[in-house]
């Protein structure tokens, strides 16, 4: 091949311009195009062509010969020139060395033409033709002209052409290794249904409960359902506990539609997020006139929810104000609207829901005492994600299906980002996880979602459970967290993931070059790699090695 070093500098330069310009035209031809110009110029010709000689072993994939560049006597390029020149006549020129010059067969109707064959790359050949007009005299003493064009052209031609074929044998590896991956995405999202169903076998033998849309295997939550049902058909004011995101609208939904009062209305009010100078008018109503602005009579909350369920979503955050109004109305169950000067009797069960301790709130005097005892008929506490793990993969899978059954592109995640997310403090809870895995359904172009891509959307929320630790390795350091509210077992198992995955990606994956490293049996290894849920994309494929 020859020397790039020798390639012209403003040739090069051309063909790099081109490329960024987006010209869909090989380096080759757009030298060729330039020399095949200064042919005609130089020899007078009335046009030039340059053909491609593939060799011949590489027939069957890349035919015969082809035009590279041709022009005309106004030096513009031909279209179509590879039927102006029989194939047979270039490829017996295209096996000599040295230019020929021949003249026109018929008198002022064939053309005198002047050839050279060339070795082009290194495999292939060649093959320059100029021709003069018809009828014109053949070409005199001009073969040593055109060696000499060749000769300041040929080792940049030779480059280009083999320039051009390591790019086009890129591109067909590149578009290989797309398909190979497409394949292999297809084979895991396979490989991964088929483990979804072996793994729903198993969470059907721990009996999954799916209780009015609540999902899950931990038998702590079954006990809460469990007295949910005990007195979903009371009258008792129920005061449902936990943090946000848990699922507390879900158990009031499901105290009031698996009661007697199903048919009723089920009714929600935000507590936290209705102005405090609203809040009276939207729970109690107002008649006609009471304001500026009341053009008709309102019912409110109570009044809407008659004969079912009023959910005070969040009533640790209802202002002290309105919380002697609200204890009123539960002890006279009537409600008198703005404006009014009847009360209304009102039949409704009420649910509370908080993520704040309303005792604290109580000892602070920002919730009254009274209040709290007329709202904690009996109580539920939802446990956060972080403390039901088990129900993490549920809900992933759940969370999918609802994004497939949407139109979303059916997906799932690779072993090590399972790990990660189930591993993770989920500090918004059911409602946090679900945002992220619908997220990750419409941003990733993937089947199967790997580790790399979940990480970086949970690292801001998991770095105050974590100390950090620099490690030195033979001048190469790491980063180890260690998980700072796990036993010393779960951080001996924290640090031999992070030994397992910089041996595999320093040894670029090969495990015998591992076990000598490590000084540890190949079956050990692979036992390890298990336990871990190491897989290949955590060091093949660029993944942090830390949790």
């Amino acid at each position: 091949m020859a020397d790039p070093a020798k390639f012209g500098r403003a040739r090069l330069e051309a063909l790099l311009n081109a490329e960024a310009e987006g010209r869909p035209e090989s380096r080759l031809r757009l030298l060729a195009r330039e020399f095949v110009g200064e042919v005609r110029l130089t020899l007078g010709a009335d046009r030039a062509l340059l053909f491609l000689c593939p060799d011949s072993g590489d027939r069957a994939s890349r035919g015969g010969p082809s035009a590279v560049a041709a022009v005309g006597s106004d030096g513009d390029p031909i279209a179509e020139a590879d039927a102006l020149i029989d194939a047979h006549f270039i490829e017996q020129v295209g096996r000599l060395d040295g230019a020929r010059s021949l003249a026109g067969a018929e008198e002022g109707v064939s053309r005198p033409s002047l050839s050279i064959g060339f070795p082009l790359g290194e495999r292939d050949r060649g093959v320059l033709i100029a021709e003069g007009a018809p009828g014109s005299e053949e070409f005199v003493d001009a073969e040593a002209q055109l060696e000499t064009l060749l000769l300041r052209y040929q080792s940049d031609l030779s480059f280009a052409h083999e320039f051009d074929l390591q790019a086009r044998s890129l591109e067909t590896t590149r578009q290989q290794l797309e398909e190979l991956s497409e394949l292999l995405g297809q084979r895991q999202l396979e490989i991964e249904g088929l483990r979804h169903a072996v793994d729903g076998e198993g969470l059907a033998a721990r009996d999954v409960t799916d209780y009015h849309q609540f999902l899950t295997c931990e038998p702590r939550v079954r006990e809460l359902f469990s007295q949910v049902e005990r007195i979903k058909d009371t009258d008792l004011s129920v005061l449902i506990l936990g943090e946000t995101g848990t699922g507390k609208e879900l158990i009031a939904r499901a105290l009031h539609f698996g009661s007697e009062r199903h048919a009723g209305p089920f009714e929600v009010v935000p507590c936290g997020s209705i102005a405090s100078n609203l809040l009276e008018s939207e729970l109690f109503g107002y008649a006609k006139g009471a304001f500026s602005g009341a053009d008709e009579d309102r019912d409110g909350f109570f009044v809407r929810a008659h004969g079912g369920t009023l959910l005070l979503d969040e009533v640790g955050d209802m202002p002290m104000s309105m919380q002697k109004q609200i204890l009123r109305v539960l002890q006279e169950r009537t409600v008198r609207p703005i404006g009014s000067g009847r009360s209304i009797p009102v039949d409704v069960r009420v649910v509370a829901s908080t993520r704040a301790d309303l005792e604290s709130l109580v000892r602070e005097q920002k919730f009254r005492e009274d209040l709290l005892f007329r709202l904690d008929g009996f109580s539920v506490e939802i446990p956060p994600l972080r403390d039901r793990r088990d129900d993490i993969p549920l809900l992933i899978e759940h969370f999918l299906g609802e994004a497939a059954a949407e139109g979303e592109p059916r997906c799932s995640f690779s072993e090590s980002a399972m790990r990660e997310l189930t591993e993770y403090s989920w500090p918004g809870n059911v409602q946090e996880l679900r945002n992220l895995v619908r997220r990750l359904v419409i941003e990733s172009d993937r089947k199967v979602i790997p580790r790399r891509v979940v990480s970086p959307l949970l690292a801001r929320g998991a770095e105050h459970l974590f100390h950090e630790e620099e490690l030195c390795v033979e001048g190469e350091f790491m980063k180890l967290r260690i998980p700072a509210r796990d036993g010393f077992n779960d951080i001996i198992a924290e640090c031999e993931r992070l030994i397992l995955v910089q041996a595999l990606r320093r040894h670029r994956g090969n495990k015998s070059r591992v076990t000598q490293q490590l000084g540890i049996p190949r079956q050990t290894l692979y036992n390890k790699l298990e336990r871990h849920s190491i897989g290949e994309e955590e060091y093949l494929g660029g993944d942090d090695p830390t949790p």
